[in-house]
């Protein structure tokens, strides 16, 4: 049987819906795209346009796929992050678009040509990318856990050709010397979570993405072992669940804090923490 363009996407869009994907027709054009190069534009022009035997095949197993809730990213290869195409792999966490208000929060806070910056639980390394990109005479280094996150990340920095340093070790753990600003998207889930959790974040890392009974066990060592490796008037930004950073906002020691301040996400929820060492 013979599909023409938009009967593909009629079809896509309905199969979506059924599983339960959050934005179907978005998925349905991403997917229509990939498989066989038409712009979203070029959809609406052809849509009286056969697909060959073949994309339509293709088409049909990334269709399954996607109503399995393997996510969307993943399909593609790649992601969008603060203007840089990264590429995405399974096991690694996806970067999400709210993210990037933690890059403008840094960006925003930089009065230095060549800040030295750390970048802790880097994953695809979209972060330190996006703030070396930003400010190219930065000093960068990312590290993670995890040897998948650290290859990836190296990958990426060579596809955008970009010299970030990626170190595969805990937080500070091998680093030497201090940063004028340290930025993290740690796991901030709380571990009940993960009962609840969408389909979709099975095919990332519970490492990426839980951390303690109140989601706050790495993002309280992050900012402890900061205050040893932060510069006097140095940053430390973190992204958090709306749930928590209230509470890591609280527990913060003046002693070693002068100043904080919690912002919001895109949608209005409180989600950053950004301090100031004394």
């Amino acid at each position: 049987m013979s599909f023409t363009v938009g009967q593909a996407l009629k079809h896509m869009v309905e199969v979506f819906t059924v599983a339960g994907i959050p934005s179907p027709h978005v998925d349905a054009e991403f997917l229509l795209e990939h498989v066989t190069g038409l712009s979203r534009v070029r959809q609406l022009m052809d849509r009286h346009v056969f697909l060959e035997h073949e994309e339509w095949n293709r088409l049909q197993d990334y269709m399954q796929r996607r109503a399995n809730r393997e996510p969307l990213q993943l399909l593609l290869g790649y992601t969008y992050f603060y203007g840089l195409r990264l590429k995405v792999r399974e096991g690694v966490l996806i970067p999400r678009p709210e993210t990037e208000t933690l890059v403008s929060l840094v960006l925003e806070r930089n009065m230095k040509m060549r800040p030295r910056v750390l970048d802790i639980g880097t994953g695809t390394g979209a972060i330190a990318l996006a703030l070396l990109h930003e400010i190219p005479f930065a000093d960068v280094t990312a590290t993670d856990i995890n040897p998948v996150c650290v290859q990836l990340a190296r990958e990426n920095a060579k596809a955008l050709d970009l010299q970030l340093q990626v170190a595969q070790g805990d937080l500070f753990a091998g680093l030497d010397g201090f940063f004028e600003i340290v930025v993290s998207n740690p796991p901030y889930l709380p571990e009940e979570d993960e009962a609840s959790e969408m389909p979709e974040l099975k095919y990332e890392s519970n490492i990426a993405l839980y951390s303690g009974s109140d989601g706050l066990g790495l993002a309280r060592r992050i900012v402890r072992e900061s205050v040893l490796h932060l510069k006097s008037g140095g940053i430390l930004a973190l992204e958090l669940d709306p749930r928590n950073v209230r509470i890591l906002e609280a527990e913060l020691d003046r002693k070693s804090w002068a100043v904080s301040e919690v912002y919001q996400d895109l949608t209005g929820q409180e989600r950053f923490l950004v301090a100031m060492k004394r």
